[in-house]
């Protein structure tokens, strides 16, 4: 066999890899055909992603997206939520819960007003705006136009089983599913009626406030009045949380409220107010006399600092002058009773040990999915009659506290909601509680875990309206 000479295997080879290179070229234009096109056009709407992951195809694309939070959608655009995941999709002032494992496509309505969502697999709540209903649903080839300011549930399974229920308006939408009115949230931090001292032009203050179910975000007011006739600071936070940046003196009052989707707005009320107290303090010189002269050109004196508020003048404190007493026989004294020493402080409770989840464990996504709950154990402290567990979420050097409970005569705690959780990574307390007439707490353990929730496998596209999953 000749050196230059070709075997069939190699141009085999180089057959192979040109068509990879082809397809490849082709996937790359129609992808960028594709935004081109998008450039020019209108989004129908945005999604919100309440939990973990949502993927979206855009019109004809091939490959899948990862949406980020408040994405753009499109007519034609596939939408994919994936398992323990939820998110809501907003088209005018219509709102759309996609629950877990649900997909759907969004194409334009055939008499040409609105959108239509075509619901493949998968559970959603319709909410219909009261001036814009111009969203229609399509289940199994059925259309439903629901009227406007209703509800309407539906799900179908991936055998074809559809089941839907319509409600006239949210009211009774939320008296079916036993809701009746949505309570403001409980607020952590600050706490009610504290003092909040600085020396400083301003002070950075952390708001925390309980976490309300189905919210999308949530409204902070700050305001000098107890009745809020008056807001000084008005902020949206996505978190139960902010930091706001404040200065001046005197009460502060401040309230939550929840904002939440269409399906879940109810009645949603602000927190309860509550309020702290600012006081501002300066370095101030107060000169103290160290001699019995009166004398006002007295050059010898002691220069000394005091913290002092903000308002509060100090006067100039001056020792009296000196005066010979009487002399005079000194009266029987009777002699003082003795101290008695204080009672030696109790030790602290000790801290939990041989906590688990040891620090450093993953649970990886299919955990999660066959066990449906994270359960947390940790060794008695003695003294301890209850604990407090608290489950924290760590997010670039911040911690968001997620849930406190407090756990009685036991030593395990178990999380079943999963929709807590996220990827990322978990911080999880236990502080041991002696209630004996007098609540003592003690020392706090602390450990960590990893949430790893994968992206979900992609959809493949084989005929037009024909969805099959990998799953």
């Amino acid at each position: 066999m000749k050196s230059g000479r070709l075997r069939p295997i190699d141009i085999f080879i180089v057959v192979f890899f040109l068509s990879i290179a082809v397809v490849s070229v082709e996937l790359f234009r129609q992808d960028l055909l594709q935004t081109l096109r998008l450039q020019n056009e209108e989004p129908v709407g945005n999604v919100i992603i309440k939990k973990n992951t949502v993927q979206r195809r855009l019109g004809d694309r091939v490959l899948w997206d990862r949406l980020a939070n408040e994405s753009p959608v499109y007519v034609w655009d596939l939408i994919r939520v994936a398992d323990l995941s939820a998110a809501t999709l907003h088209i005018g002032d219509n709102s759309i819960e996609l629950d877990e494992n649900t997909l759907i496509r969004i194409i334009p309505s055939p008499d040409g007003e609105g959108v239509m969502i075509v619901l493949n697999y998968g559970t959603l709540s319709l909410a219909v705006g009261e001036q814009n209903n111009a969203v229609s649903l399509n289940i199994n080839g059925t259309q439903i136009r629901p009227a406007a300011g209703s509800v309407l549930v539906t799900s179908v399974t991936e055998d074809g089983e559809v089941a839907f229920q319509e409600y006239e308006s949210a009211a009774d939408y939320f008296v079916d599913a036993g809701v009746k009115e949505i309570s403001g949230p409980g607020l952590f931090s600050p706490a009610m009626n504290s003092l909040i001292v600085y020396n400083s032009n301003f002070v950075v203050l952390n708001f925390m406030w309980e976490e309300v179910e189905n919210a999308v975000s949530y409204i902070v007011e700050l305001s000098d009045e107890p009745d809020f006739s008056f807001v000084n600071v008005r902020r949206n936070s996505s978190a139960p949380f902010i930091t706001e940046y404040l200065d001046g003196q005197g009460l502060r009052y401040w309230r939550v409220i929840p904002v939440l989707s269409s399906v879940f707005h109810g009645n949603p009320n602000f927190s309860q107010p509550s309020h702290f107290r600012l006081e501002q303090i300066i370095e101030q010189v107060v000169y103290v006399s160290t001699e019995d002269n009166t004398d006002d050109n007295n050059e010898n004196q002691v220069v000394q600092q005091e913290s002092l508020p903000l308002v509060t003048q100090a006067p100039a404190v001056q020792a009296p002058v000196r005066q010979e007493p009487a002399r005079q026989t000194p009266a029987r004294q009777t002699p003082a009773p003795a101290r008695q020493a204080p009672a030696p402080a109790r030790a602290p409770l000790s801290a939990p040990r041989n906590m688990l989840p040891a620090a450093g464990t993953m649970l990886s996504h299919e955990q999660l999915q066959a066990q449906r709950a994270v359960v947390f154990n940790w060794e008695q402290v003695e003294g301890a009659d209850a604990y407090s567990f608290t489950l924290y979420h760590q997010d670039a050097g911040t911690r968001r506290r997620i849930l406190n409970e407090v756990v009685n005569n036991s030593t395990s705690y178990t999380l079943e909601d999963l929709s807590l959780l996220d990827r990322g990574t978990f911080i999880w307390q236990v502080e041991p509680i002696n209630a004996d007439g007098t609540e003592s707490r003690g020392r706090t353990g602390e450990s960590m875990f990893n949430v790893d929730y994968h992206s979900p496998s992609p959809v493949r596209i084989e005929e037009t309206g024909i969805l099959y999953g990998s799953e």
